[in-house]
Protein backbone atom coordinates (compact mmCIF):
# COMPACT_ATOMS: atom_id res chain seq x y z
CA UNK A 1 0.00 0.00 0.00
CA UNK A 2 1.35 3.47 -0.99
CA UNK A 3 0.59 6.70 1.15
CA UNK A 4 -1.04 9.33 -1.00
CA UNK A 5 -0.34 12.93 -0.47
CA UNK A 6 -3.10 14.87 0.79
CA UNK A 7 -3.71 17.71 -2.09
CA UNK A 8 -6.65 19.55 -3.27
CA UNK A 9 -7.66 19.21 -6.31
CA UNK A 10 -10.70 21.10 -6.88
CA UNK A 11 -11.63 18.89 -10.25
CA UNK A 12 -13.68 16.16 -11.33
CA UNK A 13 -16.41 15.73 -13.69
CA UNK A 14 -17.04 12.02 -14.35
CA UNK A 15 -15.82 11.50 -17.82
CA UNK A 16 -18.57 10.29 -20.73
CA UNK A 17 -16.52 8.54 -23.86
CA UNK A 18 -18.13 6.28 -26.83
CA UNK A 19 -17.62 2.67 -26.69
CA UNK A 20 -16.16 -0.19 -28.79
CA UNK A 21 -16.11 -3.49 -27.34
CA UNK A 22 -12.04 -4.40 -28.12
CA UNK A 23 -11.57 -7.89 -26.33
CA UNK A 24 -9.41 -8.73 -28.30
CA UNK A 25 -6.68 -6.18 -27.45
CA UNK A 26 -7.80 -7.09 -23.99
CA UNK A 27 -8.13 -10.73 -23.08
CA UNK A 28 -6.92 -10.31 -19.62
CA UNK A 29 -8.83 -7.22 -18.89
CA UNK A 30 -6.14 -4.75 -17.48
CA UNK A 31 -5.88 -1.27 -17.69
CA UNK A 32 -2.15 -1.27 -18.87
CA UNK A 33 -0.62 -1.67 -22.50
CA UNK A 34 2.62 -2.19 -24.18
CA UNK A 35 3.25 -0.58 -26.79
CA UNK A 36 5.93 -1.71 -29.72
CA UNK A 37 7.55 0.33 -31.57
CA UNK A 38 10.02 -0.81 -34.40
CA UNK A 39 12.94 0.78 -32.23
CA UNK A 40 12.63 -2.47 -29.12
CA UNK A 41 12.08 0.40 -27.15
CA UNK A 42 10.33 -0.10 -24.00
CA UNK A 43 6.56 1.71 -24.43
CA UNK A 44 3.66 1.33 -21.99
CA UNK A 45 0.08 2.75 -21.93
CA UNK A 46 -1.45 3.37 -18.85
CA UNK A 47 -5.51 4.24 -18.77
CA UNK A 48 -6.11 6.00 -15.30
CA UNK A 49 -9.24 6.85 -13.19
CA UNK A 50 -9.57 9.66 -11.59
CA UNK A 51 -10.40 8.89 -7.92
CA UNK A 52 -9.64 6.28 -5.50
CA UNK A 53 -11.77 5.06 -2.47
CA UNK A 54 -9.32 6.00 0.79
CA UNK A 55 -6.28 7.81 1.32
CA UNK A 56 -4.36 4.79 0.50
CA UNK A 57 -4.04 2.98 -2.85
CA UNK A 58 -2.82 -0.47 -4.39
CA UNK A 59 -0.50 0.06 -6.62
CA UNK A 60 -0.42 -2.44 -9.71
CA UNK A 61 3.21 -3.99 -9.02
CA UNK A 62 3.50 -4.39 -13.45
CA UNK A 63 3.10 -0.48 -13.27
CA UNK A 64 5.43 0.47 -10.65
CA UNK A 65 7.88 -1.82 -12.34
CA UNK A 66 7.15 0.02 -15.88
CA UNK A 67 7.58 3.36 -14.70
CA UNK A 68 10.74 2.11 -12.34
CA UNK A 69 12.18 1.23 -15.35
CA UNK A 70 11.19 3.99 -18.19
CA UNK A 71 13.22 7.33 -18.83
CA UNK A 72 10.22 8.94 -20.28
CA UNK A 73 6.91 9.91 -18.21
CA UNK A 74 3.81 11.28 -20.14
CA UNK A 75 0.65 12.72 -19.05
CA UNK A 76 -1.99 14.12 -21.24
CA UNK A 77 -2.56 16.78 -18.81
CA UNK A 78 -0.57 17.98 -16.02
CA UNK A 79 -2.83 18.08 -12.46
CA UNK A 80 -0.72 21.25 -11.60
CA UNK A 81 -2.20 22.79 -14.79
CA UNK A 82 -5.67 21.31 -14.29
CA UNK A 83 -5.67 22.61 -11.39
CA UNK A 84 -4.60 26.34 -12.14
CA UNK A 85 -6.94 26.20 -14.81
CA UNK A 86 -9.86 25.50 -12.38
CA UNK A 87 -8.82 28.43 -10.98
CA UNK A 88 -9.04 30.78 -13.41
CA UNK A 89 -11.81 29.54 -14.81
CA UNK A 90 -13.68 29.71 -11.34
CA UNK A 91 -12.42 33.23 -11.03
CA UNK A 92 -13.16 34.58 -15.08
CA UNK A 93 -16.43 32.74 -16.20
CA UNK A 94 -17.98 31.22 -12.73
CA UNK A 95 -20.37 33.78 -11.65
CA UNK A 96 -22.53 36.02 -12.77
CA UNK A 97 -22.06 39.68 -12.08
CA UNK A 98 -23.09 41.47 -8.92
CA UNK A 99 -26.45 41.96 -9.54
CA UNK A 100 -27.28 39.35 -11.29
CA UNK A 101 -28.61 36.02 -8.85
CA UNK A 102 -28.18 32.05 -10.04
CA UNK A 103 -32.26 32.12 -9.10
CA UNK A 104 -32.70 34.27 -12.22
CA UNK A 105 -31.83 32.23 -14.35
CA UNK A 106 -33.01 28.98 -13.47
CA UNK A 107 -36.47 27.72 -13.07
CA UNK A 108 -38.15 28.45 -10.09
CA UNK A 109 -38.89 24.48 -10.16
CA UNK A 110 -34.89 23.57 -10.88
CA UNK A 111 -33.53 25.54 -8.75
CA UNK A 112 -35.76 24.34 -5.41
CA UNK A 113 -34.87 20.63 -6.44
CA UNK A 114 -30.79 22.19 -6.38
CA UNK A 115 -31.19 23.72 -2.95
CA UNK A 116 -32.95 20.34 -1.55
CA UNK A 117 -30.24 18.32 -3.09
CA UNK A 118 -27.40 20.27 -1.48
CA UNK A 119 -29.34 20.36 1.81
CA UNK A 120 -28.90 16.36 1.72
CA UNK A 121 -25.51 16.30 0.47
CA UNK A 122 -24.88 19.00 3.28
CA UNK A 123 -23.64 21.60 1.28
CA UNK A 124 -23.39 25.16 2.89
CA UNK A 125 -24.28 27.38 -0.51
CA UNK A 126 -21.58 29.81 0.17
CA UNK A 127 -20.82 31.46 -3.71
CA UNK A 128 -23.66 29.26 -5.20
CA UNK A 129 -26.28 32.24 -5.26
CA UNK A 130 -24.16 33.77 -8.35
CA UNK A 131 -22.80 30.57 -9.39
CA UNK A 132 -23.29 29.80 -13.49
CA UNK A 133 -25.15 26.01 -13.97
CA UNK A 134 -21.64 24.99 -15.66
CA UNK A 135 -19.39 25.78 -12.01
CA UNK A 136 -22.62 24.30 -10.27
CA UNK A 137 -22.73 21.32 -12.49
CA UNK A 138 -18.95 20.07 -11.37
CA UNK A 139 -19.74 21.38 -7.39
CA UNK A 140 -21.84 19.13 -6.89
CA UNK A 141 -20.30 16.31 -8.97
CA UNK A 142 -17.60 16.66 -6.23
CA UNK A 143 -19.80 16.83 -3.25
CA UNK A 144 -21.26 13.29 -5.24
CA UNK A 145 -17.64 12.25 -5.25
CA UNK A 146 -17.24 13.06 -1.60
CA UNK A 147 -20.65 11.44 -0.65
CA UNK A 148 -18.99 8.18 -1.67
CA UNK A 149 -16.21 8.34 0.69
CA UNK A 150 -13.51 8.64 -2.39
CA UNK A 151 -10.55 10.80 -2.60
CA UNK A 152 -9.90 12.69 -5.49
CA UNK A 153 -6.94 11.30 -6.36
CA UNK A 154 -6.59 8.62 -9.01
CA UNK A 155 -2.75 6.75 -10.24
CA UNK A 156 -1.92 9.59 -12.60
CA UNK A 157 -1.88 12.24 -9.76
CA UNK A 158 0.27 10.20 -7.71
CA UNK A 159 2.68 9.26 -10.61
CA UNK A 160 2.79 12.69 -11.15
CA UNK A 161 4.24 13.45 -7.87
CA UNK A 162 6.61 10.54 -7.87
CA UNK A 163 7.93 11.64 -11.47
CA UNK A 164 8.59 14.85 -9.85
CA UNK A 165 9.93 13.92 -6.94
CA UNK A 166 12.58 11.68 -8.56
CA UNK A 167 13.43 14.28 -10.87
CA UNK A 168 12.15 11.90 -13.76
CA UNK A 169 11.95 13.36 -17.16
CA UNK A 170 8.27 14.60 -18.08
CA UNK A 171 6.30 15.16 -21.47
CA UNK A 172 3.11 16.73 -21.47
CA UNK A 173 0.91 15.97 -24.63
CA UNK A 174 0.10 19.29 -26.53
CA UNK A 175 -3.42 20.92 -26.27
CA UNK A 176 -5.27 18.53 -25.06
CA UNK A 177 -8.16 20.35 -23.98
CA UNK A 178 -10.36 19.99 -20.83
CA UNK A 179 -13.90 19.06 -20.25
CA UNK A 180 -14.14 22.10 -17.49
CA UNK A 181 -12.68 24.27 -19.98
CA UNK A 182 -15.23 23.34 -22.43
CA UNK A 183 -18.07 23.07 -20.40
CA UNK A 184 -16.98 27.22 -19.13
CA UNK A 185 -17.77 27.82 -22.73
CA UNK A 186 -21.13 26.02 -23.16
CA UNK A 187 -24.10 28.75 -23.74
CA UNK A 188 -26.12 29.21 -20.84
CA UNK A 189 -29.01 27.41 -21.82
CA UNK A 190 -26.56 24.26 -23.11
CA UNK A 191 -25.15 24.55 -19.03
CA UNK A 192 -29.01 24.14 -17.79
CA UNK A 193 -29.87 21.57 -19.69
CA UNK A 194 -26.81 19.44 -18.18
CA UNK A 195 -27.02 20.74 -15.04
CA UNK A 196 -30.60 19.45 -15.04
CA UNK A 197 -29.37 16.39 -16.57
CA UNK A 198 -27.27 16.13 -13.45
CA UNK A 199 -29.68 16.92 -11.17
CA UNK A 200 -31.85 14.87 -12.13
CA UNK A 201 -29.64 11.67 -11.98
CA UNK A 202 -27.28 12.67 -8.82
CA UNK A 203 -28.47 10.35 -6.66
CA UNK A 204 -28.03 7.70 -9.07
CA UNK A 205 -24.63 8.90 -9.74
CA UNK A 206 -23.27 7.73 -6.63
CA UNK A 207 -23.91 4.62 -7.63
CA UNK A 208 -22.79 5.02 -10.97
CA UNK A 209 -19.53 6.34 -9.80
CA UNK A 210 -19.01 3.44 -7.25
CA UNK A 211 -19.41 1.42 -9.90
CA UNK A 212 -16.77 2.79 -12.28
CA UNK A 213 -13.93 2.47 -9.90
CA UNK A 214 -14.69 -1.14 -9.29
CA UNK A 215 -14.16 -1.97 -12.83
CA UNK A 216 -11.22 -0.10 -13.32
CA UNK A 217 -9.77 -1.38 -9.97
CA UNK A 218 -10.90 -5.10 -10.87
CA UNK A 219 -9.01 -4.30 -14.22
CA UNK A 220 -12.52 -5.36 -15.66
CA UNK A 221 -12.12 -3.11 -19.28
CA UNK A 222 -15.43 -4.57 -20.44
CA UNK A 223 -17.40 -3.90 -18.05
CA UNK A 224 -15.46 -0.36 -17.69
CA UNK A 225 -16.90 0.24 -21.85
CA UNK A 226 -20.11 -1.12 -20.96
CA UNK A 227 -20.59 1.38 -17.90
CA UNK A 228 -18.90 4.53 -19.92
CA UNK A 229 -21.64 3.66 -22.83
CA UNK A 230 -24.65 3.44 -20.81
CA UNK A 231 -23.58 6.99 -19.53
CA UNK A 232 -22.57 8.57 -23.23
CA UNK A 233 -26.02 7.04 -24.09
CA UNK A 234 -28.25 9.47 -21.33
CA UNK A 235 -26.15 12.42 -22.05
CA UNK A 236 -27.01 15.69 -23.55
CA UNK A 237 -25.93 16.26 -27.20
CA UNK A 238 -23.69 19.51 -26.21
CA UNK A 239 -22.16 16.93 -23.29
CA UNK A 240 -21.50 14.02 -26.00
CA UNK A 241 -19.77 16.70 -28.33
CA UNK A 242 -17.58 17.67 -26.16
CA UNK A 243 -15.81 14.47 -25.11
CA UNK A 244 -15.54 13.74 -29.03
CA UNK A 245 -13.84 17.21 -29.19
CA UNK A 246 -11.45 15.72 -26.02
CA UNK A 247 -10.74 12.97 -27.79
CA UNK A 248 -9.89 14.31 -31.40
CA UNK A 249 -7.40 16.86 -29.33
CA UNK A 250 -5.20 14.05 -28.35
CA UNK A 251 -1.89 14.97 -30.27
CA UNK A 252 -1.80 10.96 -32.19
CA UNK A 253 1.61 12.48 -34.35
CA UNK A 254 3.37 13.20 -30.96
CA UNK A 255 2.70 10.03 -29.52
CA UNK A 256 3.46 7.96 -32.27
CA UNK A 257 6.92 10.20 -32.15
CA UNK A 258 7.44 9.40 -28.45
CA UNK A 259 6.61 5.64 -29.22
CA UNK A 260 8.93 5.32 -31.96
CA UNK A 261 12.01 7.63 -30.11
CA UNK A 262 14.70 6.27 -28.69
CA UNK A 263 13.71 6.84 -25.27
CA UNK A 264 11.71 4.27 -23.01
CA UNK A 265 8.40 5.76 -21.77
CA UNK A 266 5.04 5.20 -20.03
CA UNK A 267 2.17 7.12 -20.92
CA UNK A 268 -0.72 8.35 -18.38
CA UNK A 269 -3.80 9.07 -20.17
CA UNK A 270 -7.64 8.97 -18.32
CA UNK A 271 -9.19 5.55 -19.24
CA UNK A 272 -12.64 6.82 -20.95
CA UNK A 273 -9.84 8.11 -23.94
CA UNK A 274 -8.90 4.49 -24.89
CA UNK A 275 -12.11 3.16 -25.76
CA UNK A 276 -13.99 3.63 -28.48
CA UNK A 277 -14.43 4.09 -32.41
CA UNK A 278 -12.46 7.65 -31.57
CA UNK A 279 -10.20 5.81 -28.99
CA UNK A 280 -6.84 6.16 -28.53
CA UNK A 281 -6.17 2.47 -28.67
CA UNK A 282 -7.61 2.52 -32.25
CA UNK A 283 -6.03 5.36 -33.46
CA UNK A 284 -2.64 4.01 -32.14
CA UNK A 285 -3.34 0.78 -33.85
CA UNK A 286 -4.15 2.82 -37.60
CA UNK A 287 -0.96 4.43 -37.05
CA UNK A 288 0.48 0.74 -37.26
CA UNK A 289 1.37 0.42 -33.23
CA UNK A 290 1.03 -2.74 -32.08
CA UNK A 291 -0.68 -2.98 -28.62
CA UNK A 292 -0.82 -5.83 -26.36
CA UNK A 293 -2.26 -6.32 -23.09
CA UNK A 294 -0.07 -6.66 -20.12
Amino acid sequence: MVKLQNKRFLFFVLLISSFNLQAQKNPDNSFLWRLDPASGNKVYLVGTFPMDNTDLIDIPKTIQRAFDNVELIVFDRSPLDLNAEYQRLFVEKGFYPADEMTSEHLDANLYQQLEKRLEELKSPLGHMPRMKPWLITISLLNLETEETGYARMGLKEYYFNQATEEEKEIVLLDKVLSEQSLLSDLSEEAQIEYLQHCLKNSKNNIRQNSNLFEAWRKGNFIRFCTLVEKQQQKSPLAIQEIQTKIQESLPIDQLVEIINSEKSAIIFVDATRLVGKNGLLDKLEAEGVEISEL
